[in-house]
């Protein structure tokens, strides 16, 4: 901690984005060290929280003078040659763009956090399914005996975690936002769990979202794990593979379900280069899933019926649930203190899942009901919809888009549902474009959620299915997905039990 101090110490330091959970926790790193920088913001300073202020305060050169500007602005004169930029902020702002062109650095939250303690670490990133396996890689450590703590995107921030807890383990989730600005950042464990079309708001371009993403990968040794189909879908990934083929450890894809071990044989035989691989192979009845892990020094490892104590629904939770329990082995494997110290799936039966993450609300009046608000993109949606394939499923969705075409989600989800209860800023347009794609399909705008749930209280009957997968961002109607999805489950159980 020291050196990185004393290095920050010679370095002329701008904070740029204050209220969100990196930014607080960059100055709260600032002021316990007595570093000073240049605080900037583009909220006016009335909208700013007092504690955050008395931060502000503690840590600005500049005083308050550049709390409410535009990062657009030209007049805005640079005077740092180190940039802390929380992931909120888009290095496309031109004030932060010109610094990059003058080789101004600009270092995240997760940066600084790495420079602190460069230690073993579990890195996590995706489009969807990032939170449920963070919680359960650090769920699987913590019941084989290892001190874990999930944080990053989800809970606190890394760089807490680094300064408060630094007995325990970290398994970080990253965002795409995150990531940007990552330069020595090296977790020994790092995955890639899917890629799908999301923040066109921010990336008018996917290969840029992509190669965010990739930076998780940039490491010195260790293990980085993708799924095969990321590897043939996207040439930018097989490109950045090949770019960095001394920087990016062993690569360890996942290949999927397999329906026997002869089915999984038939891939490797057409894959020979692969030798570093995991895989699901289910029984004929789907009641048991084993997992099967290769390495390239010929370590193999199977983990017999897993799915046995696993109680999150859908084929995505499978997934999430193999990369969970590679990623402890490997760590294990690597790191553990204890060569001998096993994997207790058994303890699997604890992890009840996350809030709003396809979360059963309970069966009323013979309906199952689920909210899954934290699906603010299509494919996390439609990942919920085919989960509940059986059921005739009302569909509440709707919310603030992100550039990503409509048409997409109805292509992908309209045929699978029975009713589509719309709602938010995208209501309109995505009524039309599922009902362009089933003709047979049930439809209804409602003005609120409250309507929403209402109309499918007054819809669905015994055995049917309604699910709250938005497939979009919450801020038309709500602060975030988390309020969203609590408003939700209160309608419910008022509406539904009055």
């Amino acid at each position: 901690m020291k050196e990185l101090v004393d290095e920050l110490k010679k370095r002329r330091l701008c904070v740029i984005g204050l209220g969100g959970k990196s930014g607080k926790s960059m100055l709260r790193f600032l002021a316990t060290h007595n570093l000073h920088a240049i605080c900037i913001d583009e909220s006016p300073v009335d909208k700013l929280h007092q504690d955050l202020l008395s931060l502000v305060d503690k840590v600005s050169t500049s005083k308050r003078d550049l709390i409410g500007v535009s990062l657009n602005d030209s007049n805005l004169e640079l005077q740092s040659d180190l940039i802390l930029l929380s992931p909120g902020v888009a290095r496309s702002k031109k004030f932060i763009a010109n610094a990059i062109q003058q080789g101004v650095e600009i270092w995240s939250e997760i940066e600084i956090a790495y420079r602190l303690h460069p230690r073993p670490i579990i890195a996590i990133t995706g489009t969807d399914g990032k939170s449920t396996t963070t919680s359960l890689t650090a769920h699987l450590l913590q019941i084989s005996g290892e001190s874990a703590v999930a944080c990053g995107n989800i809970g606190l921030p890394f760089l807490d975690v680094q300064i408060e807890n630094i007995s325990q383990v970290p398994v970080v989730e990253l965002s795409s936002y995150q990531l940007e600005s990552v330069d020595k950042f090296s977790p020994p464990i790092s995955v890639l769990l899917n890629i799908a079309e999301d923040h066109v708001d921010r990336y008018p371009h996917q290969n840029d979202y992509i190669l965010a993403k990739l930076r998780i990968f940039k490491k010195d040794n260790g293990f980085s794990l993708l799924r095969l189909e990321e590897w043939e879908k996207f040439p930018v990934v097989r490109d950045f593979f090949h770019e960095f083929a001394d920087k990016v450890g062993e690569k360890i894809f996942y290949l999927g379900l397999f329906e026997s071990e002869e089915a999984l044989q038939k891939v490797l035989r057409a894959y020979s280069n692969i030798f570093c691989f995991f895989a699901l192979i289910k029984d004929d009845d789907f009641h048991n899933i084993d997992l099967t892990i290769a390495l390239s020094d010929g370590t193999k490892k199977s983990f017999r019926n897993i799915s046995k104590n696993y109680f999150l629904r859908g084929h995505h939770n499978l997934e999430n649930l193999a990369f969970a329990i590679t990623m402890t082995y490997l760590f294990h494997l690597s790191y553990s203190i204890d060569p001998n110290r096993s994997l207790a799936l058994t303890g699997l039966e604890s992890f009840k899942g996350l809030p709003h993450r396809f979360e059963r609300v309970g069966s009323f009046q013979g309906i199952d009901i689920y909210n899954d608000s934290k699906a603010t993109t299509f494919q996390a949606a439609e990942r919920a919809v085919l989960s509940l394939q059986g059921q005739r499923i009302f569909l509440i969705a709707g919310g603030r888009g992100k550039g990503v075409d409509i048409a997409i989600f109805a292509e992908a989800v309209a045929m699978e549902i029975s009713a589509l209860i719309a709602i938010g800023e995208t209501a309109d347009e995505l009524l039309s474009s599922f009902q362009e794609k089933n003709l047979n399909l049930k439809g209804f705008h409602a003005s609120s959620l409250r309507e929403a749930v209402l109309w499918g209280k007054g819809n669905c009957h015994k055995g049917d299915a309604l699910l709250f997968s938005p497939g979009f961002a919450s801020f038309d109607m709500f602060a975030n997905f988390e309020q969203r999805g609590e408003s939700f489950r209160e309608l419910i159980y008022e509406i539904f039990t009055e």
